[in-house]
């Protein structure tokens, strides 16, 4: 499970994406000069290293999707039970009534299975991002070493091309290190679409 998150996350969120492209904007040109001199053949093009950069940040979109695509329905669901526990402890409170124990018991039982069930899909999606992450730091070194073994580049360059590599990696990749809180925000905007579904009858009446 993550930690509790600021209910600022969405304008956080936005805020990042628009670092993120000023990023690009900065390191994209200097990473497409260090693209030249590849040894490996088919990296042998204009802004290789943009490219591949560029691509596994959509492959890690790709996995990521799917790998905490339950995800959103979970935090929806674990936003039901947690209203419908809180609403009936409200509601015993107010009328100074004898509480309901089965049902509170019942309800208790569902925010725990739900919460089981969040913590299990998180940790397996932490694994995956921590795991991307870890790749992505080695991967400049793995495409750029045949070039230095082959005497085209100094270590030098591959210590700026590793740095730049991360820079546009990073900044392709953000939502991706964000992607608790744009879950929680999907669960937020479906809840809130419902609600104000359930609200038209009622105006219209």
């Amino acid at each position: 499970m993550p930690a509790a998150r600021s209910p600022w996350s969405g304008q956080a969120i936005g805020l990042g994406v628009v670092r993120a492209v000023m990023t690009l904007i900065s390191f994209i040109p200097i990473l497409w000069g260090l693209s030249k001199g590849m040894a490996i053949v088919w990296l042998q093009f204009d802004g290789s290293c943009f490219w591949v950069a560029m691509t596994t940040a959509v492959g890690g979109y790709l996995l990521s999707w799917f790998i905490g695509g339950r995800l959103p329905g979970l935090e929806y669901n674990n936003q039901k039970v947690e209203a419908a526990l809180r609403k009936n402890l409200v509601y015993a409170e107010d009328q100074r009534a004898r509480m309901d124990l089965s049902e509170v018991l019942s309800l208790f039982s569902a925010v725990r299975f739900n919460n089981f069930r969040l913590f299990n899909n998180y940790a397996y999606f932490n694994l995956w991002s921590n795991l991307y992450g870890q790749t992505m730091i080695i991967f400049p070194y793995l495409l750029m070493g045949p070039s230095l073994f082959a005497g085209i580049i100094t270590l030098g360059v591959i210590q700026q091309v590793s740095n730049s590599f991360g820079e546009v990696n990073n900044s392709f990749s953000y939502l991706i290190d964000r992607w608790p809180d744009v879950t929680e925000l999907r669960s937020i905007y479906r809840r809130l679409t419902e609600f104000e579904k359930a609200l038209q009858p009622e105006a219209a009446t």
